[in-house]
Parts: C-alpha cells; sequence; structure tokens
C-alpha cells in the first residue's frame, strides 16, 4: 500500500470519526440528500489587508471524497447552490448553500465554502 492510500484511508480516523466529526447532509438541486461525516469550520473573525482583525464570518466543510460517491462509483463533487445542513456544539441546526467546491483528489478530501444567503455570493 502506497502513501497516497494509506492517507487516503487514515481520513476515515482524521475527518470521519465519530467522536469529533459531525454529520453533514448535501442535498443536491434534484432534492437527493447525501449524507457524510466530516468537519464544518464557522470562523467569526478575520483579518483584512493590514493585519487588523474584523467582524466576517467564513463557513467551510471538508470530508472523505469516497464516502459521497455515485451509483457508478464516482466522486461527488458538490456544485454551487447545493444545500449544506449540520448540527454544531449547541445542538443548533445550520443550512447553508455551497459557493464553491474545492476537491483534493491526491489525498480524496472535499472542501465546500459556505454562504447562509447565496444571493449575496
Amino acid at each position: 500500500m502506497n502513501l497516497r492510500v494509506l492517507a487516503e484511508k487514515d481520513l476515515a480516523m482524521t475527518l470521519e470519526n465519530f467522536g469529533e466529526g459531525v454529520e453533514i447532509t448535501f442535498t443536491d438541486l434534484k432534492e437527493n440528500e447525501h449524507k457524510v461525516f466530516g468537519r464544518v469550520g464557522d470562523i467569526g473573525f478575520g483579518y483584512d489587508t493590514d493585519g487588523n482583525q474584523i467582524s466576517t464570518r467564513v463557513v467551510q466543510a471538508t470530508w472523505r471524497l469516497s464516502s459521497m460517491v455515485s451509483e457508478s462509483g464516482q466522486y461527488m463533487i458538490p456544485n454551487r447552490g447545493w444545500a449544506c445542513g449540520w448540527v454544531d456544539l449547541s445542538g443548533k441546526r445550520w443550512n447553508a448553500f455551497v459557493t464553491r467546491c474545492e476537491p483534493d483528489r491526491t489525498l480524496g478530501i472535499g472542501r465546500v465554502w459556505l454562504s447562509f444567503d447565496l444571493e449575496k455570493e
């Protein structure tokens, strides 16, 4: 087994670990649901180009690409407009929309950037 294959298998522990990961539900444009376990990052502060802290919100989700495959065995890559839902640490349910997807096919990690208002993106 080469290192890339081993790294992809290790994603089961680093991204899908049921003690740390969360269930993420993607809903495609045809209303089909796709459930995976992964991580959701929701950060409320950032920095401007001068290094000053500013109030902002950056939300992204990551998961193991091999956990979401089509019937033909191909990775399913969420597109702009797909819905994405998860429950945060306080138990609150969040629903957002995919604005872009950046799959890493080298190691098999999917990452999407999310927005709560698709019209403003």
